[in-house]
């Protein structure tokens, strides 16, 4: 055992962060790394947590000449983690290996549920630290199965212990030895498939009357004929008959067929009530919060402009990723589970299309994140503009008065 780990668990009146009484060294080395599997729509989130000492010893342990650890000793330990750690992990879904890698390596304090990030200069306690260490892996819409194995072991780490969390769920009791090291997920129904997004309203047409267009084509070919047919046809009676016949007989069989509606001059689009704007809203600021299931900027944004048009779709993209990322905790966003929307009060724009809507909605959402499920409970008011855009509503402006979180 390195000289670090073995001066570590020595230190038995020191807490090490994976015993969960706080008090005491750890009871085996099953104690010094532990892993949670996060099934999310779209993203598979890997993330271990390894006591630092243990983490020292399994990365080449760093020169360290005492109980703290120096900034340039936690900024190699990182960048060796990077480096080695990408390899120990693997993830299977529905028996097809999963594109991914580590996205994030840092150091922690506190222990699994209440861990703490550590400034950057901060001082890190080297027997009460823990690395942490998160991977993402593409999760198709329908899961069936997820294999994880972990190809992380050495003398340092014998056992692995894994937590997984489905929506707002969770499983433990597996755990990873170098004999063992996968282990296999069956859904049963646990992980639904993600719901399509919210369909909107439809944009109420101005007053309009239907011409039939069908009909008149045919009476204007039937005529044209008639016409370039000239003295010929007008001289035979009975053939002259039979074709008017034909003409007055389509035009009859084609009025309701083709029928294009006409706007009434003039005439303009019916106001909309404050139960149709909560409706419209309702599924725009839904499917807003659900274009942040998607794991790519670039699907985010295609999602997100199909409920919001114009400038505000860059400005609401920054505003709802701040909101839904945890703070300072490598980018792990919170998944709206449900959502409430009430609007008070309805105005129409002026000189254009569409409506100011006072509105109010509360979001509540669950994120899971180094071993700990966290509950969000956001209360927002604002005025938002809805207008429509390509025959369909779209917000394109948002006053955000009052955020509250409850």
């Amino acid at each position: 055992m390195g000289t670090w780990l073995a001066l570590a668990l020595a230190a038995t009146t020191l807490a090490h962060p994976f015993d969960g009484d706080g008090a005491g060294e750890a009871a085996d080395a099953s104690r010094n790394t532990q892993v949670y599997l996060y099934l999310e729509p779209g993203l598979a989130r890997v993330e271990c947590l390894m006591w630092l000492p243990a983490a020292l010893e399994r990365l080449g342990h760093p020169a360290v000449q005492d109980l703290l650890l120096p900034d340039e000793a936690r900024a190699r330990l990182i960048a060796a983690a990077r480096e080695t750690a990408p390899s120990w992990c693997r993830l299977r879904v529905n028996r097809v290996n999963q594109q991914g890698g580590i996205v994030s390596a840092t150091v922690l304090k506190g222990m699994p549920g209440r861990s703490e990030t550590i400034g950057a200069k901060d001082a890190t306690p080297v027997i009460e630290g823990m690395m942490g260490l998160i991977w993402h892996f593409d999760l198709p819409p329908h899961v069936e199965s997820v294999e994880l194995e972990w190809a992380g072991f050495d003398g340092t780490v014998t056992k692995v212990p894994v937590t997984i969390f489905f929506g707002s769920q969770a499983e433990s009791g597996q755990e990873l030895t170098p004999d063992g090291p996968a282990l296999s997920w069956k859904n049963d129904g646990l992980l639904p498939d993600p719901p399509p997004l919210a369909a909107v309203p439809l944009v109420a047409g101005k007053a309009s009357y239907p011409l039939p267009a069908g009909a008149m084509v045919w009476m204007v070919l039937g005529v044209v004929s008639v016409i370039v047919a000239g003295r010929p046809l007008r001289q035979k009676p009975v053939v002259l008959g039979g074709v008017l016949l034909m003409v007055v007989a389509g035009t009859w069989l084609l009025w309701p067929v083709w029928q294009v509606p006409v706007a009434v001059p003039g005439a303009k689009a019916p106001e909309v009530t404050t139960a149709q704007a909560t409706g419209i809203l309702s599924s725009l600021v839904e499917n807003v919060y659900r274009s942040f299931d998607q794991n790519s900027e670039s699907a985010v944004y295609d999602v997100l402009k199909r409920s919001v048009n114009g400038p505000l779709l860059q400005n609401l993209y920054l505003q709802t990723s701040q909101a839904l990322t945890l703070d300072g905790q490598d980018g792990t966003r919170v998944k709206v589970n449900d959502l409430y929307v009430h609007v008070e009060n309805v105005t129409p724009l002026q000189g254009r299309e569409g409506f100011v809507a006072d509105c109010q909605w509360t979001a509540r959402g669950t994120v899971g994140h180094w071993g700990h499920l966290h509950q969000r409970l956001n209360r927002y008011t604002a005025k938002i503009d809805v207008e429509p855009v390509d025959g369909a509503w779209k917000m394109t402006g948002l006053e955000v008065l009052e955020e509250r979180r409850l």
